[in-house]
C-alpha cells in the first residue's frame, strides 16, 4: 500500500460543502475528510502514499521511517499521505520539514499523533516554508497541542488550510487558535469540527474575525455550542466581509442559534455556503430564515438536511424562491416533506431562474404536480432517491 506517482493527480478533495464531507476519509458531513486519500503529485513532483487499515508491522514502519530520513534530501515530493499508518516517530518527521521545503501537503490523520508530537510539528512550521495544507484530524490533541499549532501559525506564512476535526480540543485550545488569526494572514481554511470547544471556544474564534482578513471557511458543527456561542458568531457574522463558507450543524442548540444566523443573512455580504442539518427546526424558525433569504444576495448554497421541515416551513421556502436571485443549491434531503410541501416548492421554480440543484431526497411525490417540465427546466441535479412516487416518474417526464 506503499507507492510512488510520477505526475499523477491527487484523489483527495477539498470539497464540503454544506453537507458533504469531503473526500472519503474520516470525519463526517460540514467536514473534511482525512481518511486515507491518495498521495498525489502537482507538476512533475511526485506523491508519496502510506498504508491505511492502520498497518503497525514492523517492515512497514522501518519504510516509512527510512523514507523519512530521505525526506531531509529529497526535493520532488509535493504530497505526503501517511494517514493511518500510526506512526512511531513522528518527531523524526518533523525534523525533516524543518529542512524539506518541497511538501506543500501533508497528510497525517488517523495516527494517535500527540501533543508532544504535535508540538514537534509547530516547531518545524516556523521554519518550513512549503507546506500549505496540513491534516490533523481524528488524532489524540488536545488544548496543549492546539495551542502549540497555534503559535507555530503566529511565525509560519504559508500553511492555508488545517484540518484538526476530530480531536479532544476544548475551549482553550479554540481561544489559542483565534488569537492566532488575530495575526495570522495565510490561513484560509480551518476544520475544527467534532471537539468540544463550546460557547467560549466558538466566541474566542469569532473575535478573531474582526482581525482576520484571509479565513474564508470555518467548520464548527459538533461542538456542543448553545446559545451564547451562535449568537458571538451570528454578531461577527454582521459585519465579517471574508468568511465565505460555514458548517454549524449538529450543535447542542436549535431554533436559536438558526435564528440569529438568519438574522446575520440578512446583513452579511459574503457568505456564499451554510449549512445547518440536523436542527430541529421549528415552523418559525425555518419561516425566519426563508425570510433572510429574500433579502441576502450572495449566499448560493443552503444546506437544510434532517430537519423536518413541515408544509409551512416548504411554503415559506418556495415564497423565498421566488423572489431570491442567487441561491443555486438547496438541499432539503432527509426532511420527508409531504406531497403538498413538494408541490409548492416545485411550483415556486416557475418563478425562480436561479436553482440549478434541488435535493428532496426522501420525500413525498405527487402525481398531479403541475406542469413538472416547465418548472424543472433549469435543474440540471434533482435527488428523489427514496421518494414514494405514487405512480411511474416516467409519465411525468
Amino acid at each position: 500500500d506503499i507507492q510512488s506517482n510520477e505526475g499523477s493527480e491527487g484523489r483527495s478533495g477539498e470539497g464540503s460543502e454544506g453537507g458533504s464531507g469531503e473526500g472519503s476519509g474520516e470525519g463526517s458531513e460540514g467536514g473534511s475528510g482525512e481518511g486515507s486519500e491518495g498521495g498525489s503529485s502537482e507538476g512533475s513532483g511526485e506523491g508519496f502514499e502510506g498504508g491505511s487499515d492502520h498497518e503497525t508491522d514492523q517492515g512497514l514502519e522501518e519504510i516509512v521511517d527510512a523514507f523519512t530520513n530521505v525526506l531531509k534530501i529529497n526535493q520532488r515530493v509535493t504530497i505526503l499521505n501517511l494517514a493511518n499508518v500510526q506512526l512511531s516517530e513522528q518527531e523524526s518527521l518533523a525534523d525533516a520539514l524543518k529542512i524539506n521545503h518541497a511538501i506543500t501537503t501533508l497528510h497525517l490523520g488517523s495516527n494517535g499523533i500527540s501533543d508532544k508530537a504535535a508540538e514537534a510539528l509547530a516547531d518545524a512550521l516556523k521554519l518550513n516554508h512549503a507546506i500549505a495544507i496540513l491534516r490533523l484530524g481524528s488524532n489524540e490533541l488536545s488544548d496543549k497541542g492546539a495551542s502549540a499549532l497555534a503559535d507555530g501559525l503566529k511565525i509560519n506564512k504559508t500553511l492555508s488550510t488545517l484540518h484538526l476535526d476530530n480531536n479532544q480540543i476544548s475551549a482553550e485550545g479554540a481561544k489559542a487558535l483565534g488569537d492566532t488569526l488575530k495575526f495570522n494572514q495565510t490561513l484560509a481554511t480551518l476544520d475544527i469540527h467534532s471537539n468540544n470547544i463550546s460557547d467560549e471556544g466558538v466566541k474566542g474564534l469569532s473575535g478573531a474575525l474582526k482581525a482576520n482578513n484571509t479565513l474564508t471557511t470555518l467548520h464548527l458543527d459538533r461542538n456542543h455550542v448553545s446559545e451564547e456561542g451562535a449568537k458571538a458568531l451570528a454578531e461577527e457574522l454582521k459585519g465579517n466581509q471574508i468568511l465565505s463558507y460555514l458548517t454549524f450543524s449538529e450543535n447542542l442548540i436549535f431554533d436559536y442559534d438558526t435564528e440569529v444566523l438568519a438574522d446575520a443573512l440578512k446583513v452579511n455580504q459574503t457568505l456564499t455556503t451554510l449549512n445547518l442539518e440536523r436542527k430541529e427546526m421549528s415552523e418559525k424558525t425555518v419561516t425566519t430564515l426563508a425570510g433572510a433569504l429574500k433579502i441576502n444576495q450572495t449566499l448560493t448554497t443552503l444546506d437544510l438536511g434532517n430537519n423536518e421541515i413541515s408544509y409551512i416551513g416548504a411554503g415559506a421556502l418556495a415564497d423565498a424562491l421566488k423572489v431570491n436571485q442567487n441561491l443555486s443549491t438547496l438541499d432539503l434531503r432527509e426532511n420527508g416533506i409531504e406531497c403538498d410541501g413538494v408541490e409548492v416548492l416545485f411550483d415556486a421554480l416557475k418563478f425562480n431562474q436561479f436553482l440549478t440543484t434541488l435535493n428532496i431526497w426522501n420525500s413525498s411525490w405527487c402525481s398531479h404536480i403541475p406542469n413538472y417540465r416547465l418548472t424543472t427546466r433549469r435543474i440540471n441535479l434533482l435527488t428523489l432517491n427514496f421518494c414514494f412516487f405514487e405512480q411511474p416518474i416516467s409519465s411525468r417526464i
